[in-house]
């Protein structure tokens, strides 16, 4: 090992040594060391404090790598877990197999899988080129489809306007179906109460 061995004393006489480990191939820093025979044997490694550290290769750590500041990296960083109480900001993608979090902040949140969550809240609009599915859309506003709109029973407490046709091999229960159009059927039109309008035309009763 070659490298430069500093003598102190806290409580005792110790010596540090920063230079380098010839069987690790690597540079090292320990606060409290012993040599023998020109080999260093680290019984504690030291702190370091930099300005900066700038690594052409990959930075591992077995342990946290804390920061008061940024950790900035042009590569991947790669971990079990990245905990922070502020912000992680990427002008790139954020791969993962799952992006747990309590509120997202972004301008679009892209995925090939399912989207899993409690509430989806947004003041923007919610499209899909593929089906949304769910036990109830619940909506103060407009729900609004150039498709086909297909379910179990449609149920509302306001009204439903279509400038196409409204089809369905189900029955249709409402108070009122308003309409400048026709109203046609070629089965029985059943009220329990009056049917009212300006003109009715029927081939039967």
């Amino acid at each position: 090992d070659r490298g430069e061995q500093l003598w102190y004393f806290t409580t005792a006489e110790r010596s540090a040594f920063i230079g380098y480990d010839n069987s690790a191939d690597k540079l090292i820093a320990a606060v409290q060391v012993t040599i023998a025979s020109e080999v260093v044997t680290v019984n504690n490694y030291g702190n370091l404090v930099v300005g900066n550290i700038e690594a052409q290769g990959t930075v591992s750590a077995t342990g946290d790598v804390q920061a008061a500041g940024a950790i900035s990296g042009t590569g991947n960083v790669t971990g079990g877990n990245i905990r922070t109480a502020g912000l992680i900001t990427a002008t790139g993608n954020i791969i993962g197999g799952n992006i747990s979090a309590t509120n997202h902040t972004g301008t679009t949140v892209s995925v090939t899988a399912n989207v899993i969550g409690g509430n989806l809240t947004t003041g923007g609009l919610i499209t899909s080129t593929g089906n949304v599915t769910g036990g109830n859309i619940n909506t103060g506003g407009v729900v609004s489809s150039t498709g086909n709109v297909i379910g179990g029973n449609i149920v509302t407490g306001g009204s439903m306007y279509s400038s196409g046709v409204f089809s369905s091999t189900g029955n249709v229960i409402g108070g009122n179906i308003v309409t400048g159009g026709l109203v046609t059927a070629t089965g029985n039109i059943t009220s329990a109460a009056n049917i009212s309008g300006g003109n009715y035309t029927a081939t039967g009763q």
